[in-house]
């Protein structure tokens, strides 16, 4: 695991700084910690005993943002916290953010503090991100890792009563998200609901940018100069992504421009892994005699087939997003682009084994037909295929890729992509310390921060959520206890039910004991009272014993 470094190192210096490393990692995700007082009582109340507390502490998605949580965010750094022993700061947390959860099941990406609401402060900055407040942040939907998450929590955890109660808290929260999903067409999602750079797309937004331009449509507010500067920003990308997002999501509108659907690789994965651990969860609390609603099956199956049939690309051998488009004649058209999103596929199981092969050569390939080749540096997987100057680094897409590889069993590649994301934190220094910055992305020139990166954008929570995650190493297949066959009550039941038979014998048995003996003393006094002496010798058989015992002794003088 020492991998690629900037200078000579000794295995014990490694050992010594992976561990460093791990403790700024969760010595920032415990500092990204904020609490907040929350009326929870009427959503929770058959679970008033773990409700006791209305103020729950939650994850910023940085330092120097207190007032938004991010879901994505928060999830990995509640698993971090689990993988640390803080298992109840990962569980509480977790909960807050089901707290922006709407009527529908709805679960907004971003969830913004009763203060920001209440002062109506819709263009609430929250650092170098596309999205600048509750204006547009409240209609993302969260990448729906949720369950997959919850169900590594609980099995970190030490799966007693408390954390049974918790995880069937969240699996009606997260079925309830999931059930909001499948309603509103499960594959097809807005650009800012992927993994996608922005880069990327350029040429599939090109028609929202013509129906932007014959509707003379304007933006609704000023972009700040801070999203600006960001190399994420690009005017044709962002213009659209607000279009789309206030015509279709919070206008409810039924215009149809608002049909315009793309299908993402990445979201498709991460949903069938999700639908497959929340039949897990189901699974577990059924073994733990909870009483639930059904998770669906079906979800499942055809989310996987829409998956697997529908974005996998025989031309290229690997998954690839579609646009849908509304014409009479709708089609859906491959959007082929060179993204390392394409590759969060690996997220879930894939039985076929030349798929997963394809797919893990391309990673390592240097040139490849219309740049589909990503091996590019040293510093991890780039957003962009093609070795693309100027391109970034997601330390969240390789986590996600480097999972997925140890997941389908490419080990080996899966340790080295690990390897690359957590080696560029080995930065030049001394050797008694290592100098971290939890970077939200790199610059995949020199593997540090783009230079005009604010303080938000350096102590990403999800970085340092990451980091730990990794320097930890993969977690092993989670695993589950199970109660007994029978409940509880059920033992207590049958323990006494046995007492009482045991003690029915033990009485009989003494009973029986006191019976013997009684009849054996009888039996030896009898043998006392008819002692017989034979060949001369005394007999006690009257009751004149003092007549027979001197004929005795005549006897015996005469003798």
């Amino acid at each position: 695991r020492i991998g690629v470094l900037t200078r000579p190192y000794t295995i014990s210096m490694v050992i010594d700084h992976l561990q460093d490393l791990k403790d700024q990692a969760l010595r920032l995700l415990l500092r990204n910690i904020q609490e907040e007082t929350f009326n929870v009582s009427h959503r929770f109340k058959e679970e008033d005993e773990i409700m006791n507390s209305k103020t729950w502490s939650f994850s910023t998605l940085c330092s120097s943002i207190t007032e938004v949580q991010e879901s994505t965010s928060t999830l990995l750094a509640a698993r971090s916290f689990a993988k640390s022993g803080h298992i109840t700061l990962a569980w509480k947390s977790i909960l807050s953010l089901f707290e922006g959860q709407r009527g529908d099941g709805f679960l907004p990406k971003y969830r913004y503090s009763s203060k920001i609401i209440e002062e109506d402060n819709q263009y609430y900055y929250i650092g170098n991100s596309t999205v600048p407040g509750p204006y547009i942040g409240l209609y993302l939907a969260a990448l729906p890792l949720h369950a997959s998450m919850v169900l590594d929590v609980f099995s970190l955890s030490a799966q007693m009563k408390e954390d049974v109660l918790f995880l069937h808290i969240l699996y009606k929260s997260i079925l309830k998200f999931y059930k909001w999903i499948q309603d509103n067409s499960p594959h097809f999602v807005h650009p800012w609901e992927t993994l996608w750079s922005s880069r990327s797309w350029v040429e599939p937004l090109k028609e929202v940018r013509l129906e932007i331009q014959r509707k003379k449509w304007k933006m609704p507010f000023q972009v700040p100069t801070a999203i600006k500067q960001s190399h994420n920003y690009i005017q044709d990308v962002y213009e659209p992504c607000v279009y789309l997002l206030l015509k279709c999501r919070r206008e409810y509108s039924s215009d149809p421009s608002c049909l315009y659907r793309f299908s993402s690789v990445d979201h498709t994965a991460i949903l069938v892994k999700a639908y497959e651990d929340l039949l897990k969860m189901r699974e577990v609390l059924l073994g733990r005699h909870v009483t639930i609603e059904s998770a669906h099956q079906e979800w499942l199956e055809s989310s996987r087939e829409f998956l697997f049939q529908n974005l996998w690309n025989e031309q290229y051998q690997t998954f690839l997003p579609r646009q849908l488009h509304t014409s009479p004649n709708s089609t859906k058209k491959w959007i082929v682009e060179p993204d390392a999103s394409i590759f969060v596929g690996l997220w879930t199981e894939i039985k076929n084994e030349s798929r997963v092969n394809n797919m893990a050569s391309k990673l390592m390939e240097r040139d490849g037909y219309n740049s589909f080749f990503f091996n590019c540096g040293i510093y991890g997987i780039w957003s962009l295929g093609g070795c693309v100057p100027n391109s970034s680094i997601s330390p969240f897409l390789n986590y996600l890729i480097s999972t997925g590889l140890y997941r389908n069993d490419v080990h080996g590649m899966a340790w080295y992509i690990s390897n690359l994301t957590t080696n560029r934190l080995f930065l030049e220094g001394s050797n008694e310390s290592v100098v971290v910055d939890f970077a939200e992305e790199l610059d995949t020139a020199s593997g540090k921060p783009f230079p005009y990166m604010d303080s938000c954008a350096l102590t990403s929570t999800t970085t340092a959520a990451i980091v730990y995650d990794l320097s930890t190493g993969f977690t092993p297949f989670p695993t589950f206890l199970t109660d007994p066959p029978i409940k509880n009550s059920g033992v207590i039941a049958l323990v006494v039910f046995e007492l009482v038979i045991a003690f029915s014998i033990g009485a009989s048995c003494l009973l029986l004991s006191l019976r013997l003996l009684r009849q054996e003393f009888q039996q030896s006094e009898e043998a006392r009272q008819s002692f017989v002496l034979e060949d001369g010798y005394f007999s006690v058989n009257s009751m004149d014993g003092n007549s027979n015992i001197n004929d005795a002794n005549s006897s015996i003088q005469t003798e």
